[in-house]
């Protein structure tokens, strides 16, 4: 009851707050209402944002424009709701009860009052509640409407659930359909790769029978593409079945083609062989055609000449012809055989068979070429002895001339039959022997010269205008006579050699001088009217010029090692040979004469061997067997003590007393500096003792005396101090003087024309002079 009555009261001051809001606020309520339906917009949203799962903005933008406006409206009811004031409204309790009170008529009076209040607020509100009871229909059935609504979200959504894991499953067994297909698949590409690779080894074995089969039909073409394919297929199973040798059967089938592979080569070699034999047989009887000869067909495959050295002009004739016909018939079938040999040289990487194939067919072709050249090469050769008169030089340039034309053709047409081989052996093997006979007929020539002129023009001829002007120039085509020339070259740069040293031995160290060659300075008397100068070769002594001649002649012609050899040998036995003829010289002419001429023709020498750029230094090793012998000496006296065990064992003092190795270092430049020093001191000497000898002598005796006086002896009481004898020693004195000015400085001029050499001997002289 009292509930009832105090929700009575509530709504009655409820609506008189409401009133009064109303009355007192009027627009600020209506914003209030508003944002309190705003706000429970917002909370339905929210609800149903909860229920389906979603935000509430998507729950938002579910709604359709009618859904939209139906909001609005259901707000603005809401709106108009009264709301139950906060406060109650209640009158000032009286300090004291009075009795007219409605308190005071108990507790029947009072729910009497209540019920009186209840019905009047009933009365009062019943329009009111009409409409809330209106609006609360209306949102139950909203409500209604939305969980309807929520219950078919949450079908759909079970039943897209339900869909979305049908699809993975879908997805999921398609994936390993998939899987399993590709998987099947590459199985297959697997299998068919095993299936063709097996295909490809048995297909080896199956092609055994057909290039049998090939091969051994009839006439087999070797320059055909069928035999080019039979060749692939050989290669290509000899090196399959050799790689994979632990196949069943696979010993015995790379076998069967290798004699296959052995047979198609020698088809090959038997076709490029025919081919050579016909061309040569055709050129054969072309010449025998020409020349008319009933014989020449009875000729051996190596003879094309009929060998008559009288019948000159018809061998010529004869040669001309064979030439000719030689390379016409042979290029008219070197493309046909350079077809076949480019096929075997493309495979020398598949087998060393191919590059022997190669190489014997070219000792065929060789052995061909031979056969139609040879003698035509030996009667050029004889006829160029003929014609040559002895002249060795004339018959080494015809000769070397003709093989060199002979090479540059044999190598064009060379080319036009073999590809190119690494490591041949090139042309040497066909023109060694047609070199050959030019040695031959050159050595006995040679190896009889004795004379050096003879022999460095030769080999200059050799060196310079055959090797070097053409064969070096001319490049590959002649590279196979550089060995030819080479070889006749190094001989007779030996036999050069030997007689150069021969020549050293007797014509300079072991030279016996004449009178005339010692008839200075009488050589010096006709130099004026000829017009000749003690500088020339004329007024040397025969060993010099010979030595310089020799050097000079072997300074272009032979090794530089050799040369410097040869030149130390040389100049010292020419130096020698000048000490020699010093030495006789001084018998005869005195020693002024003699150190004259030595210090002139050491000058000369040490002038003319500058221009040889060489070192003229040596080093000669020497063994000094001194503490062997001594040790083998005492081997052999005390032979008890080899089996002693002690340290003085003689066979191991023999072992430790080893040969001594002396190196000395030589030069022969330096020595011949030394001994023209040495000239050059003894004439200054000489002549410097010969100007002062008389007053020198005068000196010492009267030093002697004044040390054997003790200082009391006077000169004067001494016959060689007396005036007479200082004035005669005076005039001796000037007379040798003068004979220094004009005797010495003459015979100074004879043999040392140059002022400057003289003047260089001079200085020291007259500084000598004034010293004594």
């Amino acid at each position: 009851m009292v509930k009832s009555f105090l929700l009575s009261e509530g709504t009655a001051g409820r609506k008189m707050d409401l009133t009064s809001a109303d009355d007192i606020d009027g627009p600020a309520s209506v914003r209030h209402s508003q944002a309190e339906t705003s706000k429970q917009i917002d909370d339905l949203m929210k609800f149903a944002a909860s229920k389906t799962h979603r935000k509430a903005w998507d729950a938002s933008a579910m709604l359709s424009t009618d859904q939209q406006e139906l909001i609005a409206d259901l707000g603005k009811i809401c709106s108009k709701r009264p709301w139950a004031n906060k406060k109650w409204e209640t009158e000032v309790v009286k300090d004291r009860v009075t009795t007219d009170d409605w308190y005071s008529g108990g507790i029947s009076q009072l729910f009497l009052r209540l019920a009186d209040a209840t019905r009047e607020d009933e009365k009062e509100d019943s329009e009111e509640l009409v409409e809330v009871h209106a609006h609360h229909k209306r949102m139950r059935a909203v409500l209604s409407l939305c969980d309807e609504i929520l219950g078919k979200l949450d079908s759909v959504e079970g039943a897209l659930q339900g869909l979305q894991s049908e699809h993975d499953l879908v997805v999921e067994k398609t994936s390993t359909l998939h899987v399993e297909c590709e998987k099947l698949l590459a199985d297959k590409v697997e299998l068919e790769k095993l299936a063709s690779a097996i295909e490809t080894k048995l297909q080896i074995y199956d092609e055994l029978e057909s290039v049998q089969r090939q091969l051994s039909q009839p006439k087999v073409d070797v320059s055909s593409s069928n035999f080019e394919k039979v060749l692939n297929s050989i290669d290509d199973a000899v090196g399959q079945l050799s790689v994979n040798n632990n196949f069943a059967d696979t010993s015995s089938y790379l076998n069967r083609f290798k004699q296959a592979q052995a047979k198609a080569l020698g088809m090959v070699r038997a076709y490029v062989t025919a081919t050579l034999q016909t061309a040569t047989e055709k050129v054969l009887q072309h010449l025998k055609d020409s020349n008319g000869q009933a014989n020449a067909g009875d000729q051996g495959e190596g003879s094309v000449l009929n060998g008559d050295v009288d019948s000159s002009q018809s061998s010529t004739r004869g040669d001309v012809e064979l030439a000719l016909a030689a390379y016409v018939q042979y290029q008219s079938v070197a493309q046909g055989v350079r077809d076949v040999l480019e096929k075997i040289s493309s495979r020398i990487s598949w087998g060393k068979e191919y590059y022997t194939l190669l190489i014997d067919l070219q000792d065929v072709y060789f052995q061909q070429r031979r056969s139609l050249l040879q003698d035509t090469v030996k009667s050029k050769i004889s006829a160029a002895l003929r014609n040559g008169d002895g002249d060795l030089g004339q018959i080494a340039r015809a000769g070397c001339a003709y093989l060199c034309d002979v090479c540059h053709r044999e190598y064009k047409l060379h080319q036009r039959f073999f590809p190119p081989i690494e490591e041949s052996v090139g042309l040497e093997a066909l023109m060694g022997p047609m070199c050959d006979l030019l040695v031959d007929a050159l050595r006995p020539l040679y190896l009889k010269v004795v004379d050096i002129d003879i022999l460095c023009s030769l080999a200059s001829l050799l060196k310079g205008e055959i090797l070097e002007d053409q064969i070096e120039l001319r490049g590959a085509s002649l590279a196979a006579m550089s060995p030819c020339v080479g070889m006749i070259l190094h001989e007779v740069q030996e036999r050069l050699i030997f007689r150069a040293q021969i020549f050293i031995r007797d014509d300079i160290q072991a030279y016996k001088p004449s009178k005339d060659d010692l008839d200075y300075p009488a050589k010096f008397g006709n130099r004026s009217s000829d017009g000749l100068t003690s500088n020339g070769p004329n007024f040397w002594f025969p060993t010099l010029p010979r030595t310089l001649a020799c050097l000079a002649q072997l300074y272009r012609t032979v090794e530089k090692k050799i040369f410097e050899g040869i030149a130390q040998e040389a100049v010292q036995a020419c130096t020698e040979s000048l000490l020699a003829a010093c030495r006789a010289l001084e018998k005869t002419r005195g020693r002024m004469e003699a150190n004259l001429f030595l210090v002139m023709h050491l000058l000369k020498l040490r002038e003319q061997i500058v221009p040889f750029d060489i070192d003229f230094s040596s080093t000669e090793v020497e063994l000094d067997f001194t503490d062997t012998r001594g040790a083998l000496s005492r081997l052999l006296k005390s032979r008890s003590s080899i089996f002693s065990l002690s340290t003085d064992n003689a066979l191991l003092h023999l072992a430790r007393a080893q040969p001594k190795i002396y190196h000395t270092q030589k030069n022969i430049k330096k020595q011949l500096e030394r001994e023209l020093k040495l000239s050059c001191e003894a004439l200054i000497h000489l002549i410097a003792s010969q100007v002062a000898d008389p007053l020198v002598a005068w000196v010492r005796k009267a030093d002697a005396l004044a040390h054997s006086a003790g200082g009391n002896s006077s000169l004067r009481l001494h016959a060689f101090a007396q005036p007479d004898q200082v004035q005669q020693l005076l005039q001796s004195l000037k007379v040798n003087v003068s004979k220094f000015c004009t005797e010495t400085q003459g015979s100074m001029e004879l043999y040392l024309p140059n002022p400057q050499t003289r003047s260089v001997l001079i200085n020291p002289i007259k500084a000598n002079i004034l010293e004594a």
